[in-house]
């Protein structure tokens, strides 16, 4: 997976048109592999914008709601965040209890 990670980022960092191919190959990985440490990995993704990826991190090593507020927060899509409620449910019966607590705690617009 750190592989994967640094070539993405040099394929980034050259402007490389393959950027795109290995992101979605790092995400297919991370999403479905055991093969790798998602405690250790974690460090490594969270000061990237790779939002999606740090969410699946957060999620194997069973942080919910933080991988909930990226989805809602972070990348403003409701539509995941119910998608990765509908994935996790089994495992986290009340996760969309954690989504509803995410949305009520999130600060109203300041009115001024």
């Amino acid at each position: 997976a750190i592989l994967l990670l640094r070539l993405y980022n040099r394929l980034v960092s050259t402007g490389s048109d393959q950027s795109a191919e290995v992101r979605q190959q790092l995400f297919q990985f991370l999403r479905y592999s055991n093969y790798y440490s998602a405690n250790e990995l974690a460090p490594y993704l969270k000061p990237t914008e790779l939002y999606e990826e740090y969410a699946v991190i957060l999620t194997k090593i069973g942080r919910h709601r933080d991988a909930l507020e990226i989805y809602t927060k972070t990348l403003n899509s409701h539509r995941r965040a119910q998608e990765y409620c509908e994935m996790v449910h089994t495992e986290k019966p009340d996760v969309f209890i954690m989504l509803l607590e995410t949305y009520l705690n999130d600060k109203p617009p300041n009115i001024d």
